[in-house]
């Protein structure tokens, strides 16, 4: 730059000086437009071929899927790992993030051999909801009710174990 030895400093051109510097800065500003412009064309076609790659992969992780060794297990492995993922310390309970009903959530077939498997659905704990008033009390034992009816749907006729837990007053 013919203005090197005033670049970085607090020189104040005066406007001959100040003419000349935005003359010189035409061609830098016509070349960074023109980078831009690239730059730009670059970014679209990135993201062309980042969601080019994302459908790709997701079409090969479907198709890895389907051979999946997972896939292979005889369901009467299954249903007896599904035995072993119930909780120990404590008896079911109507969650959806522990087993049996986590295992409902994780494939069709899963659900369909966890519907079908009653042993899976033979021990519940019951806690007994408390609300704020009477009327919520009535809807949420409604509610629990519900859930432990269709859960003891599940169960066919083998025997049961239930635990209740009914908190203390509020």
């Amino acid at each position: 730059s013919p203005f090197s030895d005033w670049l970085d400093t607090n020189y104040s051109p005066d406007a001959k000086q100040a003419h000349q510097i935005q003359a010189y800065l035409n061609a830098p500003r016509n070349e960074l437009a023109v980078l831009d412009a690239e730059v730009d064309a670059a970014e679209r076609a990135l993201n062309a071929l980042r969601t080019k790659q994302a459908r790709l992969r997701r079409h090969i992780a479907a198709h890895e899927a389907l051979v999946h060794p997972i896939r292979r297990i005889p369901d009467e492995l299954l249903q007896e790992i599904f035995q072993h993922c119930l909780p120990t310390r404590h008896m079911p309970t109507l969650s959806n993030r522990s087993a049996p009903i986590l295992l409902t959530r994780v494939s069709r077939p899963w659900r369909a051999l966890a519907f079908g498997t009653p042993t899976l659905w033979t021990s519940l704990h019951i806690p007994i909801p408390r609300g704020r008033s009477e009327a919520d009390h009535i809807a949420l034992t409604e509610a629990r009710h519900a859930g432990v009816a269709w859960w003891f749907s599940r169960t066919g006729h083998i025997p049961l174990s239930i635990s209740l837990y009914w908190p203390p007053s509020l």
